[in-house]
């Protein structure tokens, strides 16, 4: 019985690694042929709307932009590194209670692709991240990366909301979970 659970979490860690390699290759390859094709392209795909506008963000995300603070490479890295660590703890937690909550690995596959393709923009992209995508109403220019961020930010909330309501789960057992992460034992 202990081999079958143990072969079933290595099949699914592997099919989360696959999933979340394909999502970082295509977003590095859409950057890549847009890069080498398309970057003096405008085109409106809905007018007034959404557009396809080609533009380095040399500040690396959207909100250091927006702010214009010019944070740096090392401090997105350091910041995109601690957000990550944080998420994959609240993971832990919430898998630890439902295994079997395959929503949990779809998010961790977007969380995980969408920083992960963060990291490969800010250390090798020279000129900043490629944006492609743009949104006028809301005077946003974004990439795929962005989408998996957000993609994953949604399914979090839906995963997270029926776990706590299904295992009746407060913040009193997320405030017990952190303070066991810093017990010695």
């Amino acid at each position: 019985m202990i081999y079958v659970k143990l072969v079933v979490m290595k099949k699914r860690n592997i099919n989360i690694i696959i999933l979340v390699v394909l999502l970082i290759l295509i977003d590095q390859v859409v950057k890549l042929i847009i890069l080498h094709s398309f970057m003096d392209s405008n085109y409106v795909f809905v007018p007034n709307i959404l557009e396809f506008k080609p533009t380095f963000n040399s500040n690396y995300s959207y909100w250091t932009a927006k702010l214009d603070a010019n944070m740096g490479i090392v401090a997105h890295l350091t910041m995109f590194s601690l957000i990550w660590i944080i998420l994959i703890f609240f993971y832990k937690f919430y898998h630890k209670i439902d295994d079997k909550n395959r929503l949990l690995d779809i998010d961790l596959v977007f969380q995980t692709a969408g920083f992960a393709s963060a990291y490969i923009s800010i250390i090798f992209w020279k000129d900043g991240v490629l944006d492609f995508s743009y949104f006028k109403p809301l005077n946003i220019v974004c990439d795929l990366k962005d989408f998996y961020i957000n993609i994953f930010v949604v399914l979090w909330v839906i995963s997270t909301s029926i776990i706590a309501v299904k295992y009746n789960i407060g913040s009193k057992e997320i405030v017990r979970y952190i303070k066991s992460l810093f017990k010695k034992e």
